[in-house]
C-alpha cells in the first residue's frame, strides 16, 4: 500500500487522495500508512467509540476478537498504530444498499406481509477462517434447533432468484456475522420485508444509520443466545413485525428516493476540493 500511493503521489504531487477502504471488518489498518498522504478515507461502517482504535485485539478485527476469546482460539495479539490526526480524515461512507440490484427493491412498493410460510430464513455458509468457520457454524446450530417446531430454511445453497423468492415469503431473517458485521444480507431482507434478526449493532455508525434495534431490526445476544426467544416474541406478533418490517423499508426507500447521497457526499467533495 505504501509503494502504490508513493507512486500516485509522485505522479500527481498536487492531487488530493481519498482511500476507500473495501474491508468488510471495522479495523483501520492502512491509518498509520496513508494518513501522510489522504485527505479523506472513507470507511463503510466504524466503531462509535473512537477509543477502541489503536488497541490491541487477539486476531486482526473486533470479531476475531470477540470469537477468539468466545472459543478460545488462541488467535495472536494485534495492533493496528492510529495515528491523533487520523479521525478528522475518516468519513463513513455508503454500504450495500446502494447495489444495483438493491435499488431498485428498494425505490419500488413495500411489500406485502400477508400470507408467508416460512416462520424463519437463515442460509448460512460456514466455510472460512477458523474463527469465522465456528462463529458460522454456531449461528447454523441456532438454526437447526429451531427445525420441527418452526418453518425453518436453512439447509443447502439456491440460485440467486430462488434465494430473494424466499424471502419474499419469510417472515424473519437471520443474519449472523459475516468477516464483517453489516452484510448483503441486512439490506435484502429489509428489501424484501423480512424483519431482521441480527446481532446487536449498537457499536457501530454507519450511513444512512439503519440500525436502530426494535425500530428497524430485531437486536441479538452476540452468543445468540436468544434467538429462539426473539424468533417466538416477533412470529406470535404480526403487527409488530410490519412495523419493524416497514420501518427498515421506508426509512432507505426514502433516502434513496429524496436523492440523500448526493448531499451526504459533500464532505468527501469538498476534502477534495471538488465542489463548485
Amino acid at each position: 500500500m505504501l509503494s502504490v500511493v508513493k507512486q500516485i503521489s509522485t505522479s500527481w504531487p498536487a492531487a488530493r487522495l481519498a482511500y476507500f477502504d473495501w474491508f468488510s471488518p471495522t479495523d483501520l489498518r492502512y491509518a498509520e500508512v496513508l494518513n501522510p498522504y489522504v485527505s479523506a478515507y472513507l470507511k463503510k461502517h466504524l466503531l462509535k467509540d473512537m477509543s477502541r482504535y489503536g488497541q490491541p485485539t487477539l486476531g486482526d478485527t473486533n470479531l476475531c476478537d470477540y470469537y477468539s476469546h468466545r472459543f478460545d482460539l488462541g488467535l495472536p495479539e494485534t495492533c493496528f498504530p492510529f495515528p491523533e490526526n487520523f479521525p478528522e480524515k475518516l468519513l463513513v461512507g455508503s454500504h450495500f444498499v446502494f447495489s444495483d440490484y438493491l435499488v431498485p427493491l428498494f425505490l419500488g412498493s413495500f411489500p406485502a406481509q400477508e400470507s408467508r410460510a416460512i416462520d424463519v430464513h437463515s442460509r448460512i455458509a460456514v466455510n472460512g477462517s477458523e474463527w469465522y468457520s465456528r462463529m458460522r457454524q454456531e449461528a447454523l446450530a441456532q438454526s437447526l434447533a429451531l427445525e420441527g417446531r418452526l418453518n425453518v430454511i436453512c439447509r443447502g445453497r439456491v440460485s440467486r432468484r430462488a434465494f430473494f423468492r424466499e424471502l419474499k415469503n419469510s417472515k424473519l431473517c437471520f443474519s449472523p456475522f459475516g468477516y464483517g458485521e453489516v452484510c448483503w444480507r441486512d439490506f435484502e431482507a429489509m428489501a424484501t420485508g423480512s424483519v431482521l434478526l441480527k446481532p446487536d449493532m449498537s457499536h457501530l455508525q454507519c450511513a444512512p444509520e439503519v440500525f436502530f434495534a426494535g425500530e428497524t431490526y430485531v437486536s441479538l445476544q452476540w452468543d445468540l443466545s436468544d434467538l429462539e426467544e426473539k424468533a417466538d416474541l416477533y412470529l406470535a406478533r404480526p403487527q409488530e413485525r410490519e412495523r419493524i418490517a416497514r420501518n427498515a423499508f421506508e426509512l432507505l426507500h426514502d433516502y434513496l428516493q429524496q436523492g440523500r447521497f448526493v448531499s451526504d457526499s459533500m464532505p468527501l467533495l469538498q476534502r477534495l476540493n471538488l465542489t463548485a
